[in-house]
């Protein structure tokens, strides 16, 4: 309610109770992306049915897999950007997500509370995701610390410098040298 055109999947794990208290990872696509190509890139070779997909592991290992769209190119579109923000001397690059300034801060925490009134998760959840989900990640774990407490991303940047988190939150990047959207030793980044 509230964000039309911003459709979820949720992986629920297999065995789940209601009586117990679970985890949860957001899985954010990339930008030019959306939720069903995103979860696919969590999957060695991109094949859904792998045992080391995202969806997969949760099922073994007990957690939910919470895979949203970002904002639409244009109405109805399936290419999807987040606003990972940008401040200093980082611009924010993620096209229409940034032009429209979509709140997606406001929107997972939305979300978040949304899920909690259908299923028994913790809290404080883990956000990753890749190159502009990844910078996503970044951004709600400096403005939403209080909903998130693992942040996991995978070739997209912090683009909030100064960056001071109401709660400790844990931390893990990782980043490559080929990657020619997000450079490895920092400078100008190519529009999302």
């Amino acid at each position: 309610p509230g964000w039309p055109d911003r459709l979820v999947d949720v992986h629920v794990p297999l065995g789940y109770d209601s009586a117990t208290v679970w985890p949860v990872v957001v899985a954010f696509h990339g930008g030019g992306g959306n939720r069903g190509a995103g979860i696919k890139t969590t999957c060695p070779g991109g094949l859904l049915n792998d045992p080391g997909c995202l969806d997969n592991l949760g099922d073994r290992e007990g957690f939910f897999t919470v895979s949203p769209d970002g904002t639409p190119s244009r109405e109805g579109g399936r290419i999807r950007t987040w606003n990972a923000g940008g401040s200093g001397d980082l611009d924010c690059v993620a096209g229409n997500a940034c032009e429209a300034n979509a709140d997606d801060v406001t929107y997972t925490r939305d979300l978040l509370g949304m899920l909690a009134g259908y299923y028994s998760m913790e809290e404080r959840v883990i956000v990753t995701g890749l190159s502009n989900g990844g910078a996503i990640s970044h951004r709600l774990g400096c403005e939403l610390a209080d909903r998130v407490r693992v942040v996991a991303a995978l070739a997209g940047a912090n683009q909030q410098p100064g960056c001071t988190p109401s709660q400790p939150i844990s931390g893990i990047h990782f980043h490559g040298t080929a990657d020619s959207n997000w450079p490895y030793e920092g400078g100008h980044l190519t529009r999302l």
